[in-house]
Parts: structure tokens; sequence; C-alpha cells
């Protein structure tokens, strides 16, 4: 058996070399419950640890499901202390947040282990985790993604390598059957701990796996698995050239990136192929909140309408506090609230004088001599300079209120604040923050940073000039 045992060793190892799953000297956290799988991989990290210069330590979740599993906790920890493997074991009553959280037993398992292995890798400053998926669980998982409608990157099933929350996964043992895992168990003597619940035909991943496969196994073609093996490797390839391509083509679409906000071309994202938009999309939403959370087929496909719809300012609301609003010649996909929108507020503006406004702009006042008229900087839309002499004091600065309407300058007729805003192609988001100078009548002087009104216009009778001055 011998031979067998070097045979896995070396099916391990080249796994790892051909996915680049290790770096020496890397510090890995190993999910291990005592299974055939996460034992088998615990044995063969073990008999490489010194060639690849390894850091271990084995995190074993109890989850309550079973009455046996405070045995498998002291099972597992016996094989640590005999391999001279730090342990980490913890309890966590998964039935009640599966309850909670209404999710099936194995996603309720998987959440809460990575979310408990992801705080013991931080803490204990880990650079890996590893898990013992193989290669019959990464067939059974792309005929779940088939069932349930999947894309391209669903029926690649389980890769080798993953980023999940900014947390580096591995999964060493894909290349490897469950036969030989079983095999090799054997062989070494490792004698695992068997979950019964595997057998159970309740699961959608148990019928597949003993009612499904087996069909197929039997009447279509019985190198299933290695068939659905190589087609995952096949697309695996496939979407990792696109996912690059979405990358490229990501860079050229941002105008403006923050840690909350991204702000799209929106021209160049109608000329973007759609399998590239769904991939450049779910890259942003990833970034904003580090997980996809509970993005379906449907909100891409929402997205994309929102693209070519006519509707400047329409917003979608996607799932965990994610916002896309399409403004005019742009696309913005933030998290939160896009800009935090002030009330209503009025302040006085003394002549000369200075006001500090909601957002932390600044508007100045001061009279300056009707002589230095030729001086004056009028291509500057931040600085107005009226008629002292039309207006009625005391000033003050306010946000626009409904009905607000002035004269634009240039113009004979009067316009509503609100219309003036939209030809003027400012996002509704912003149009709170501006300030309008109104004089003690509650005629509207300037819209500041846009445009003052006609009626306070300079002339060659003007004797007194007032600049107001937004900073």
């Amino acid at each position: 058996m011998e031979g067998f045992v070097l045979e896995l060793i070396n099916l391990f190892k080249n796994n790892i070399e051909q996915n680049s799953l290790l770096k020496k000297g890397d510090k890995i956290l190993l999910g291990v419950s005592g299974g055939p799988d996460s034992l088998t991989m615990l044995d063969l990290f073990n008999r490489i640890k010194d060639e690849y210069d390894l850091e271990l330590a084995v995190y074993h979740l109890n989850h309550g499901f079973r009455c046996k599993a405070s045995r498998e906790a002291l099972f597992v920890e016996d094989k640590c202390k005999k391999m001279g493997i730090e342990i980490y074991s913890e309890f966590f009553d998964v039935p009640e947040f599966m309850s909670k959280k209404g999710l099936s037993p194995e996603e309720a398992a998987r959440k809460v282990r990575f979310k408990l292995m992801k705080e013991k890798l931080l803490a204990k400053n880990y650079n890996k985790i590893a898990l013992g998926h193989n290669k019959n669980d990464l067939v059974e998982t792309v005929f779940l993604h088939l069932f349930r409608g999947s894309g391209l990157q669903g029926l690649t099933g389980i890769s080798p390598q993953s980023n999940i929350s900014g947390i580096k996964v591995i999964h060493p043992l894909l290349s490897i059957s469950r036969g030989k895992i079983e095999d090799y168990c054997k062989s070494r003597g490792l004698q695992p701990c068997r979950d019964l619940s595997n057998l159970e035909t309740v699961y959608t991943r148990n019928k597949i796996r003993h009612r499904i496969l087996p069909i197929i196994e039997k009447e279509i073609n019985p190198e299933i698995n290695e068939a659905v093996f190589r087609t995952a490797r096949i697309l695996r390839k496939d979407n990792d050239y696109l996912e690059e391509k979405a990358l490229e083509q990501k860079k050229a679409l941002i105008i403006e990136q923050t840690e909350k906000k991204y702000v799209l071309k929106l021209s160049l994202l109608k000329e973007t192929h759609s399998v590239l938009l769904r991939r450049i999309f779910k890259d942003i939403i990833y970034s904003l909140q580090n997980n996809y959370g509970d993005l379906y087929y449907h909100h891409y496909i929402e997205i994309e309408n929102l693209l070519t719809s006519g509707d400047t300012g329409k917003t979608i609301n996607l799932n965990n506090g994610i916002s896309v609003v399409k403004l005019y010649d742009k696309i913005i996909i933030y998290q939160g609230k896009l800009i935090e929108q002030p009330g209503a507020y009025w302040f006085s503006l003394k002549i000369p004088d200075e006001v500090k406004l909601p957002g932390g702009q600044i508007l100045k006042s001061d009279l300056i001599n009707h002589k230095e008229k030729e001086k004056l900087k009028f291509a500057d839309e931040n600085i107005c300079y009226c008629d002292f002499h039309k207006l009625t004091l005391p000033l003050a600065v306010r946000n626009r209120r409904d009905g607000d309407r002035f004269r634009p300058l240039g113009m004979s007729g009067s316009k509503k604040i609100k219309d003036f805003l939209i030809d003027q192609k400012v996002p509704f988001f912003k149009r709170n923050l501006i300030p309008l100078v109104v004089d003690d009548t509650d005629r509207i002087v300037w819209i500041a940073g846009y445009r003052m009104n006609d009626l306070f216009k300079l002339t060659k009778k003007t004797e007194k000039i007032l600049k107001i001055s937004l900073m």
C-alpha cells in the first residue's frame, strides 16, 4: 500500500503546484471535522509541512447537529496532539442559527464555520484557510448549480483557490476522488468519523450523490465524475479569461471611485457586452461590501435595463444596502446614502460676512468700489457681482423650497429653481445642498455656483457692487 500512499501524496502536491496553492512559509488553518476528507487533508499536510516550511493549525467546529459531535471533537484533538499540531475547537448552536436565518443545515454550517474560522485566522495571524472538498464534491456542486440555474462561474464547481471576504481559501484535494480518499484512510489507519447524515436523501446534495449520479454512471457514462471534472476545469479557464477582460474594462469605465461609491461612464457601459457587464457589476458590489450578498440573475437584468432607460435619477435598490442610480451620462453604484441630504437651513448673511454651510462650503460677502468693475472676473461661476442698491437688506442664505422661482441672468421671464437645476443636469441628490442667496423680500439673488438673478445685474448706473464668493 506504500505505493498507493505515495501516489496520493503526489496527486496532492501536483494539485498544489499546478494551482499555486502554497508558498513556502505559509501559515494555514485547516478545517477538520474528523471525516475521511478533512482527516486525509490533515495527514497529507502533516507529511509535507517540512518540505514547504508550513505552520499548521486545525479548526474544529462542534455544530450541535449530532449527539456524537463531542466525541468527534475529542477524536480530532487527539489526532492533532499526536501530530504536534495546534487545534482550536469550538461549539456553536448551528441548529438554532439555521432556524433563525431560515437556512438549510449545510448552508448554516458553512456560514458559521467560515465566520468562526475567519475570526480565528485574523486573531492568530494565519494567512490561508484549507478545506477538504474532493473531486466528487466538485462534481456534485456543478450539478447543484446546474439544477438551480447558473452562469459560467457556477458551472466551474469549486475553485482550487478563492478569495472570500478578503480571506484566501484553498481546496488541495479537488483532484482526488472520494474512493481514493477512503483507500488512503484505510492504508494509513486513520479511522475517520462517519457522518450518517451524508446517507440521508432528504438533502439535495445527497440525492445527487446517491440517486442521480449512480444512474448516470450505470446508464449513460461510467466516467461521469471525470467528464464533469474535466469540463469544470475547461470552464474555469474560460471564466478566468472573461474575469480578466472584465477587470480591464472596469478600469476604463471608472470616472470616480471611493470606498463607498463608483461612478461609471454610461456611454461606455452601453457598449460593453453583457457577459462582461455582469462580472464588472459583481466585482464592484463585492468591493463595496466585501461580499457578493444575495444577488441573483434578475438583479443584473434590472441594472442592464437601467442603462437603456430614459429616466435620469432612476434608482435600483439591491440587497445589503447597495443602490444603482442613473444620472444623465453616468451610472453610480453606492452603499448607504449617496450624499447626506441636509434639512432646511437658513443663515443670515451680513456685509461683509462669512458663513459656513452644510456640506463644508463657505459663502463670503464683500463690498467693492464700482471703479474696480473693469478688473472683475465675470467668468468665475463661483463669484457673483450684483448691484448693491437693487437689494433689500438684510441678506440671507438658505436652500431651495417648493415653488422657488427666479429670472436667470440674460432671460426676460422667470423659471422654477427645480427646472433650472434639471436643465443644468444637477443630480437630484445635490440639489438640496446648493445655497441660495436671498434678500429681505425673499427674492433669489444668486443660485450659488450656477446663475445670478437678472434683476440684480450690474449696469452703467451701478455705484456700489456686492461681491459674493462660494468657496
